[in-house]
């Protein structure tokens, strides 16, 4: 947890030192939806949460003593897209499905029953955010997603659909269903790409680049 910490903290805190002389008037630091998870009980020891919630307080400590610059948060939900990473050892949740059903031949194990619903934004909708919010004067933090929510049942479903391939779906009960908290976002913009669109794209750059 600290290396996790440490390694999210302290890089900005160097960075901000050198910003605050500069000439920069707009900064905008694009931080993670999971910084609300630092008050539950089952996460609050999370590295990651916590260095992403510590580095949002230092931002908005740098807004308050750097009046010359424009300072804006940004809270993404988690992000895919067409150049997304596909490594299998660190392979974030979408590009990892991609992988394993593409991997699969007649059987995909999904990890417990598959109800916990999760939130994306799609790469093309997280620039225009960021776009956005960097023009805009009107807010200090904006939370930024699409609000369709989908189980990672019917995310795995859609893929293997997609995929134009039959796949039985068998579920691993022995592994836990986490939960989610489920967000409403104040987007800069709202988002243009819904879930399907947004694999199909994400499939294509796969299957031409990987």
């Amino acid at each position: 947890p600290y290396d996790f910490f440490a390694g999210n903290v302290e890089p900005l805190l160097r960075f901000l030192d050198i910003l605050r002389s500069s000439k920069v008037k707009t900064f905008v630091y694009l931080s993670s939806t999971l910084v609300t998870y630092h008050t539950l009980d089952n996460v609050g020891r999370d590295g990651y949460v916590l260095g992403k919630y510590a580095n949002e307080l230092a931002v908005q400590a740098f807004a308050q003593q750097v009046k010359k610059m424009k300072v804006t948060i940004v809270r993404s939900t988690a992000i895919y897209g067409p150049g997304d990473n596909f490594q299998p050892s660190s392979a974030n949740f979408i590009p990892a499905i991609i992988q394993r059903v593409d991997a699969s031949r007649e059987t995909l194990t999904v990890w417990g029953r598959g109800v916990r619903k999760l939130q994306f934004i799609y790469i093309d909708d997280l620039v225009a955010n960021l776009l956005a919010a960097a023009r805009s004067s009107q807010a200090l933090l904006y939370a930024v997603g699409n609000a369709e929510a989908k189980s990672v049942l019917q995310i795995v479903r859609l893929l293997v659909d997609l995929s134009g391939k039959k796949l039985t779906i068998v579920h691993d009960l022995s592994k836990p269903d986490k939960t989610t908290k489920l967000l409403k976002f104040t987007n800069a913009v709202a988002p243009r790409v819904n879930l399907r669109k947004g694999l199909q794209a994400t499939l294509n750059y796969y299957h031409t680049h990987v």
